[in-house]
């Protein structure tokens, strides 16, 4: 049984995606629309995309639509999901267009929840500590962090995520788990071989 995909992984997100990797995207302005706001007619130039959150994305190589005031996204980015809409070059590719980031303030959110499951593992006082036990629960707990890593690791496929921030990503995931593990009793070796279960988000050279 395969993994769920996530919401950005969808037939809507990918056609989107489609839409701003086009070399002819030019959608410099966007807008948010509630769910009870019906988005305007499609057109050249013109793109409307129900968000699986609910509400439409707008956008227009024009900043005005009919009674719609439209966002400069090199401006103002728009929230989406997990991503940031902007607008302008990279260092690799420096066509002025559309495209995603990942927020950073998602991130922080990933990073805030990771923190939460780590930080909240504690073995229970009333049972008693047998290491496979103590080893199997803490596979259990590197592979949940894992689960979260790769969530954004998967995002970072859509939007660009800067090298620091997934530097400080794999060291925050491994300096939090280090100091779970640490408390369990276990010896240097068996938490270096949990460590060495950890995916990385920042990919070494060949992985």
């Amino acid at each position: 049984m395969g993994r769920t995909p996530y919401p950005w992984q969808g037939p809507v997100w990918k056609a989107l995606h489609r839409a701003l990797a086009h070399p002819g995207n030019r959608y410099r302005y966007g807008l948010l629309l509630p769910p009870e706001e019906r988005p305007p007619r499609e057109r050249e130039g013109l793109r409307a995309f129900p968000l699986p959150e609910g509400g439409w994305l707008v956008l227009s190589r024009e900043a005005r639509v009919g009674n719609l005031e439209l966002q400069d996204l090199a401006q103002r980015p728009l929230r989406v999901g997990p991503f940031l809409l902007t607008w302008g070059g990279m260092r690799r590719d420096k066509t002025q267009r559309a495209r995603f980031l990942v927020s950073p303030a998602w991130v922080r959110e990933r990073q805030r929840e990771m923190e939460r499951l780590v930080g909240s593992f504690r073995w229970p006082h009333d049972r008693k500590r047998v290491k496979p036990l103590v080893l199997a629960e803490a596979r259990r707990l590197v592979g949940r962090t894992n689960a979260l890593t790769r969530e954004v690791r998967e995002a970072a496929k859509v939007g660009f995520l800067p090298p620091a921030t997934a530097n400080r990503w794999d060291k925050a995931v491994r300096r939090s788990l280090r100091k779970a593990l640490t408390g369990l009793g276990l010896t240097k070796g068996e938490i270096s071989e949990l460590l060495g279960r950890v995916v990385r988000l920042k990919q070494r050279r060949g992985e």
